[in-house]
């Protein structure tokens, strides 16, 4: 296997989580105290970058009003029913269609828009929302139009139908968005580059972990999808500052994305040790997980998959449900960490992680008692 690093910053990427961190007032400092609970700790590199960050972001976007409607329009954070519950209309529309080849504003939004229409023409269809933002299949499955899969989708009917309407006139809404955050991006574009050490440490940190382990296994135990284990030769591997403990991934042959090569996105928070599944979240994060898993089916599902495993249909025959809807369940509980997936005869069996269920509980400890 072999991976390629690239330097310097995906600048569509971060002033979109800078802003999206801007109007929700999520605050870089308020981030490092959580990581430094759940951790035990914070190296005094990374406490320092944070510290920045906030600085930098105030005086980035100081002059904007967060209330404006068209910023929170692509903005606003939206709830969804996964277990990251940090998401935007203008993050979906970009982690979506990452592939980590285009750095530049305006040609990282022409990619965008050029890779929409070929899902539209190839007949793809929105699966789902997860932890990367949407998620396209292909062949038979399909609830139907574009309206139809955004309805489908587990998110507020509000949003729901911004996301529709924005789908529907993608490249119009895409160049909207571009003149929006357009003299935000050069304004911090110059900014990073005034100060190289914020992208260098974390940089030179990678480096060396990519002394001792292929970035490809990094991503296959963050994915915990065995079944592509392979799929891709390359690996391509990037950073973000204003990302912190987001890490955006996908593996060729994963999804209709990405078809000839795996990438890592990672957030400036992230270390070696992290997973996209670990459970770094704030107490609305832990209260979503709560609210969702309090639902008596899926309940029921990791009860009887921490006893024997099973693959969807199987399960759905078991418990009395509709394959689809067991299908939106299985994949939420995968995406929380809660189950482990292991393809075999060409079927995705489930089974409970133990472990994570009990992580999961010293996190909701952690939170409430502190």
């Amino acid at each position: 296997m072999s991976y390629e690093i690239i330097r310097g910053p995906f600048i569509l990427m971060e002033t979109v989580e800078m802003l999206y961190k801007y109007v929700n007032n999520i605050s870089f400092l308020n981030i490092a105290s959580r990581l430094r609970l759940l951790r035990g700790g914070m190296d005094a590199e990374m406490q320092r970058r944070m510290e920045r960050l906030q600085k930098l972001t105030q005086e980035v976007c100081g002059g904007l009003d967060p209330n404006d409607p068209v910023l929170r329009k692509y903005f606003e954070k939206v709830a969804t029913d996964c277990y990251l519950d940090d998401t935007c209309l203008a993050l979906m529309l970009t982690c979506s269609f990452c592939t980590m080849k285009v750095q530049d504003l305006r040609g990282n939004i022409e990619e965008i828009c050029q890779i929409w229409e070929s899902l539209q023409k190839r007949g793809a269809w929105i699966r789902r929302c997860g932890i990367s933002g949407l998620e396209f299949s292909s062949g038979c499955g399909s609830p139907g139009d574009v309206f139809d899969q955004v309805y489908a989708l587990e998110l507020p009917a509000d949003f729901r139908l911004t996301l529709y309407k924005t789908l529907r006139e993608f490249r119009s809404s895409m160049e909207e968005l571009r003149t929006l955050i357009e003299p935000v991006a050069e304004k911090l574009q110059t900014a990073l580059e005034n100060e190289p050490w914020l992208m260098g440490g974390m940089e030179q940190y990678w480096d060396e972990v990519w002394k001792h382990q292929e970035p490809h296994d990094f991503l296959v135990r963050t994915a915990d999808e065995t079944a592509i284990v392979g799929a891709g030769e390359k690996t391509l591997v990037a950073y973000s500052l204003m990302s912190c403990d987001r890490l955006v991934f996908d593996m060729a042959g994963a999804s209709l994305i990405c078809q000839e090569h795996n990438f890592l996105y990672i957030g400036s928070t992230v270390t070696k040790d992290s997973t996209a599944r670990r459970l770094n979240v704030d107490i609305g994060g832990v209260g979503a997980i709560m609210k969702s898993i309090g639902d008596k089916k899926r309940l029921e599902i990791l009860q009887r998959l921490s006893k024997k495993r099973s693959y969807c249909h199987e399960l759905a025959d078991q418990m009395g449900l509709d394959p689809g809807h067991m299908s939106r369940n299985l994949s939420v509980l995968h995406s929380y960490g809660f189950l482990r997936q292991e393809r075999e005869s060409l079927k995705n069996y489930y089974r409970t992680d133990p472990e994570a269920i009990r992580n999961f509980l010293k996190v909701v400890e952690t939170t409430i008692l502190g």
